[in-house]
């Protein structure tokens, strides 16, 4: 994002238009340029921070200390004091501000103790304080001191007026001085001291998921680049009514960050497909992909342009690659069919030779230069000559991949220049091991569904925000599908996304995804994506328990259900209401961690009044009010007991392998501690259930419950104490058949 400011010379100097004048000299850029003003990309697509000439366009390689210290750049600025550069990034285990000295191309670390900030996004130096502003997710915008980086807190209102699904961009008004800031469907107006204005004029109800904003340099009007409409949007710079779609810009396939040349005014656009493209300033027409930046930017976030000069930027040997496109394998785990073989093109675009290396970071991921070659080694190397190219080629290591438990599996390309750094970079991969092909479409292969449950709170908070099923094709032809989800009511959205559509979207909110109700989508030979089941505002109106919810997955082309098993999804609306209390059981504490677990006794008391199968839905749920993990959900016949587990993942004893016949719920590494919820699955327990065989309440409360929480190294523990089931004598059950002690 750059904030580029043009003095009109008819417009009197007021004091919010010298500073912001003194800002974009201190922090973006000169109006008079020297001509060695430099375009700095944050290129998400290769992790890296890359430069450009801004007179040429030429690739002039890329800040190299940034190769091994950026995984995921997010937002960036100018230190307006230091001319260090700060970048935040989003990178699994690398959270936070990074500063950078680019003259001498050397990391200074994270910048005060910004890793503290979760998923910082844009950056923006206030104009007056000079403190930093950045945005992150979820919902505020945090001050940081601009000398000693330490954060402050929450700037303004912001916290109470953002909900920030985009962590796109400022902008600061060309006249008023207020600073504007993208939100979900909107653009939010602040003034200097962070008190919320208003939503910008139309902004709300013309906007899809907007990603950057920039005040165009001489009408003084707003550009908005929405991700979700594909295209940039311009409103009135004073009163925000729509003007319309800028130019041609609506040929764009989801724009990621905005900038203006600083010297003829063209507009610069990252656009979400790896290339940055260039368009007249003045009338929107695309004048074609900007200067070497096809092939040697991946996805553009965010853009600055400084007159400080970059060091580390060398003539010399610079790899290029041909695409930013991820690597996409399938493989279907009972017939060993494989698809997913991709050739990638490395060239050197630099004066003098390189040595090159290409590797996978898995064993199951290959790189070799023959495609013919059967002995596929660890990784490729050689020397490439300058203006030489090389197609290199990728592939499943069968093996190895046999030994992974069926499902999704990501890994890591590195396209390595060992020579000068130049050009280093990393594409994704993915790897979908399935199987259960149908006898009508024998291509598709589906990982196992997560037989989960979404748990949605009073306000319709999820969590988790979606179940994801991956999907795949390793047959010759298109397999054309649709997913149909069944439910009581519209409370769930489905949508499918491509694996490179998936991946785009997974260092970005999930927001970003377009839901709709059902969806028809075709999945192209040796491809693969994923299916997402999303709540939507609707969970708000169902009443309390679980919600049915029907997964169906059919060939369109012979209306043929492909998956003959569908999966029941349970939304569990705020377990802890006590409306419907006599239709649930619960257990005060349970805990489970690296030390100990929890063991759960459930047994069908044969009551008489009981029908002889009762289904259960146990949830663990934390202190912090979400699942610790998958609910445990059974059926249980009369005189029968079910043992339940509460474990820690990666238990080396009380696991499902060891325990093939028992039911477990599994939470993360950490461990956790909370209460237990017993839940019927049936949604009618008042009613009395009766068959040519069978009579009597499907009550979860007419069951015995014990439990204890064990540790495990000395198998001792204490019991723990149930509300609500049998052994409970104050409980009155649905059928007002009061407990016994």
């Amino acid at each position: 994002m750059l904030f580029s400011l043009k003095l009109q010379t008819t417009k009197s100097l007021t004091f919010h238009f010298l500073r912001l004048l003194l800002f974009a000299i201190l922090v973006v850029t000169c109006q008079s340029k020297s001509f060695a003003d430099t375009l700095i990309v944050a290129d998400s697509g290769n992790d890296d921070i890359r430069f450009f000439d801004t007179d040429t366009g030429n690739f002039l390689g890329n800040l190299s200390s940034s190769t091994l210290n950026i995984r995921n750049p997010r937002g960036m600025a100018i230190h307006p004091t230091t001319g260090h550069l700060l970048v935040a990034d989003n990178g699994s285990g690398n959270v936070g501000i990074h500063e950078f000295d680019i003259q001498n191309d050397s990391y200074l670390g994270i910048f005060g103790n910004t890793d503290t900030i979760t998923s910082p996004g844009a950056l923006l130096f206030h104009p007056v304080s000079g403190n930093l502003l950045a945005n992150k997710v979820p919902v505020d915008v945090q001050e940081i001191d601009g000398t000693t980086g330490n954060v402050i807190g929450t700037f303004g209102d912001t916290g109470a007026n953002l909900t920030i699904q985009t962590q796109g961009g400022f902008a600061v008004h060309p006249t008023s001085g207020n600073l504007f800031m993208v939100d979900t469907f909107g653009v939010q107006e602040f003034d200097a001291d962070g008190n919320f204005v208003q939503t910008f004029g139309t902004t709300g109800t013309n906007l899809n998921f907007p990603a950057d904003l920039i005040f165009h340099p001489v009408t003084g009007n707003l550009l908005v680049a929405d991700f979700g409409n594909d295209d940039v949007r311009e409103f009135d710079g004073t009163d925000g009514s729509f003007v319309g779609v800028f130019g041609d810009t609506g040929d764009l396939t989801g724009p990621d960050t905005l900038a203006f040349h600083p010297q003829d005014n063209s507009l610069l656009i990252g656009d979400s497909d790896g290339s940055i493209k260039s368009f007249n300033g003045t009338t929107g027409a695309l004048i074609g992909p900007f200067g070497q930046t096809t092939g040697n930017a991946g996805r553009a976030t965010d853009f600055v342009v400084t007159s400080v000069s970059p060091g580390g930027v060398t003539s010399g040997g610079v790899l290029a690659l041909d695409t930013t496109d991820p690597h996409i394998i399938v493989v279907n785990a009972d017939t060993q069919e494989r698809r997913g073989f991709s050739t990638y093109t490395i060239s050197n675009t630099g004066d003098s030779e390189i040595n090159y290396r290409v590797e996978g970071d898995e064993a199951w991921l290959k790189a070799f230069s023959d495609q013919n070659n059967t002995l596929i080694s660890e990784s490729l190397s050689g020397t490439l000559q300058a203006n030489a190219s090389l197609a290199t080629f990728v592939q499943v290591e069968l093996n190895s991949a046999l030994l992974l438990p069926q499902g999704f599996h990501q890994g890591t390309l590195r396209f390595l220049n060992d020579t000068n750094g130049q050009g280093t970079t990393t594409r994704d991969a993915i790897l979908l091991l399935g199987g259960g092909t149908s006898a009508s479409l024998p291509g598709l292969i589906n990982a196992p569904f997560p037989a989960s449950h979404f748990f949605c709170t009073q306000g319709g908070a999820c969590n988790p925000l979606k179940l994801e099923v991956p999907v795949g094709n390793v047959s010759e032809s298109t397999l054309n599908l649709g997913v149909e989800v069944e439910s009581s009511g519209d409370f769930i959205n489905v949508q499918y996304n491509t694996f490179s559509e998936f991946l785009s979207n997974a260092s970005s909110d999930t927001s970003l995804l377009k839901p709709q109700a059902n969806a028809n989508f075709s999945i192209l030979a040796g491809d693969g994506g994923v299916i997402a089941l999303t709540p939507n505002n609707n969970v708000t109106t169902l009443p309390t328990g679980p919600q049915s919810i029907m997964f169906t997955l059919t060939d369109t082309d012979s209306n043929q259900t492909l998956l003959s098993q569908t999966t029941r999804v349970f939304i569990v609306k705020d377990p802890f209401n006590l409306a419907g209390s006599e239709e649930k059981a619960i257990s005060p504490y349970w805990q489970a961690d690296a030390q100990t677990y929890t063991f759960l006794a459930v047994s069908h008391s044969s009551l008489s009044a009981m029908n002889s199968e009762i289904g259960v839905s146990v949830a663990a749920i934390v202190n912090e009010g979400g699942p610790f993990g998958l609910f445990a959900e059974f059926t249980i016949s009369r005189g029968q007991s079910k043992k339940v587990f509460i474990v820690s993942t990666n238990n080396p004893v009380i696991n499902a392998s060891n325990l093939p016949n028992d039911e477990f719920i599994v939470g993360n590494a950490e461990g956790g501690h909370g209460q237990l919820i017993f839940n019927p699955i049936a949604t009618a327990t008042a009613e009395l259930a009766e068959s040519a065989t069978d009579r009597g309440y499907r009550d979860v409360t007419m069951l015995n419950l014990w439990g204890a929480v064990v540790v495990q190294s000395t198998s001792t523990g204490f019991a723990m104490e149930f509300v609500g089931d049998t052994q409970d004598s104050r409980a009155i059950n649905a059928s007002g058949f009061s407990g016994l002690n």
